[in-house]
């Protein structure tokens, strides 16, 4: 009796990777179980391999069709018309046409933190979770105008089923039918020779396509049209990483209201000429965002007639669309990055190592050119900026919680008052308040032996 030899894959999922030069996927498939087989062959099932394989040749093809740059007008802190904006957005949040969306889809390899980044604690004296302190936001905005705001939270696959076991596990946060999770699809990583990496014998080293994800998977997972039946017209946007964000702020809604602006972008200015940081600019005369490594350094430390940066206006991931721009831009291609990582991985031998590889992800910063009327606001770092990047240095846990009570006592000191000594009482969660405005009620409320 002939031997029916070792067990194959699909022939036409086989096929497919053998025709793209990619059948060492599935080099180990012999020694793999079933339900490893199952994963493996699922994984492979989802890999577009026109795509990876057009994206791995034109990796090094740069971006810029126009090398043009010019300064892009920002509102200012000081601009006359944000008194009328805030009454706008006001009425936006009062009216309940406005909803929250979090992108926390990342693989936080730079935090060395094994779950959710969301899970990340945060509160410098409660140990808050990065969600928890969100999911905050939610709930003193929804009690704050009178509806409760919906949140979509858009996961991958490398954190989407913790993600959710998380907010089971911690009651919804108290906003059980108010939070949707969408979630944004997976590319192979590649090696410098263009072979898909294998992370294990059973597995493909997958990642997530970017924070640009967010525009697919919010149509592809029901979002918007769970929105729609909701009446939300605009969407907040901002990443998990970052507690200070403000993404209920009135004076920002309202500028995108009056000025009929389908998507708008917050900013702060560089603290100097070489940080890593995007920024707001005009491309060929459209607004973009340009990343620091594209931005010529004569170009980064040229000033202007008041000796500020001409290009300074860093872009810090924080976001109002409206929600039928977001429709419209269903199916259109966002622009492909790659980024060089070292990945884990394993050798032709089975080996473990790590491997130089590349990944490839998408930015929503470059969907501002197909915005109509597209503006930048000025705010301010120290109030609204603090991600939560890496595990020591700049960006960490440590200077987190730092920004958190720097923010609280210069909240005190704008008031006229004097910061809490105790810093356990220096902690003020966004439930208290979550900018100046609502610090201010809360310290009335105290002081008036209000609840706190």
């Amino acid at each position: 009796m002939s031997s029916a030899g070792p067990p194959q894959p699909e022939p036409e999922l086989l096929a497919a990777f053998r025709d793209a030069g990619q059948e060492h996927v599935f080099a180990f498939w012999s020694e793999l179980d079933e339900a490893r087989r199952a994963e493996l062959a699922r994984q492979a099932g989802t890999v577009d391999l026109a795509l990876v394989t057009r994206l791995f040749r034109e990796a090094d093809a740069g971006r810029l069709a126009n090398p043009e740059i010019a300064p892009f007008p920002v509102i200012g802190a000081d601009d006359a018309g944000r008194g009328r904006a805030r009454a706008a957005g006001q009425d936006a949040l009062g009216r309940g046409v406005v909803g929250f969306v979090t992108v926390a889809g990342g693989q936080a390899t730079r935090l060395g933190f094994g779950p959710p980044k969301g899970a990340r604690a945060v509160g410098p004296v409660s140990g808050k979770s990065l969600f928890r302190w969100h999911a905050e936001k939610v709930q003193a905005t929804s009690l704050r105008y009178g509806h409760a705001i919906p949140w979509a939270i858009m996961t991958s696959d490398a954190n989407d089923r913790a993600t959710e076991e998380l907010f089971e596990a911690e009651g919804w946060f108290g906003l059980e039918g108010q939070v949707r999770f969408v979630r944004q699809q997976m590319l192979p990583a590649m090696d410098g020779t263009g072979r898909i990496v294998l992370q294990d014998a059973g597995r493909i080293a997958m990642s997530p396509n970017g924070h640009g994800g967010v525009i697919d998977a919010l149509g592809r997972g029901g979002a918007l049209d769970w929105f729609a039946e909701r009446g939300v017209e605009y969407l907040s946007y901002f990443q998990v990483d970052n507690p200070l964000v403000n993404p209920a702020d009135p004076v920002f809604l309202g500028f995108q209201v009056e000025r009929e602006s389908e998507m708008s972008a917050k900013v702060v200015r560089k603290r100097d000429p070489l940080e890593k940081a995007g920024v707001v600019v005009l491309l060929g005369g459209r607004p973009g965002v340009l990343e620091y490594t594209e931005l010529p350094e004569e170009l980064a430390r040229s000033e202007d007639s008041d000796g500020h940066l001409r290009f300074g206006w860093a872009n810090i991931a924080a976001h109002v669309f409206t929600r039928t721009f977001l429709e419209r831009m269903q199916g259109w291609a966002l622009p492909w990055h790659a980024a060089r990582k070292s990945v884990p991985g394993i050798d032709q031998e089975g080996r473990a190592v790590h491997v130089p590889a590349l990944k490839f992800e998408t930015f929503i910063f470059d969907a501002i050119p197909e915005a109509r009327n597209f503006l930048a606001l000025e705010t301010s770092r120290e109030e609204e900026f603090a991600p939560l990047k890496n595990a020591e240095g700049e960006n960490s846990p440590v200077t987190v919680r730092a920004a958190i009570l720097a923010r609280t006592r210069r909240w005190y000191s704008t008031l006229g008052l004097r910061a809490p000594e105790d810093p356990d009482l220096l902690e003020i969660g966004p439930l208290e308040a979550y900018d100046l405005e609502t610090f201010a009620e809360y310290v009335g409320r105290v002081a008036g032996g209000g609840q706190e």
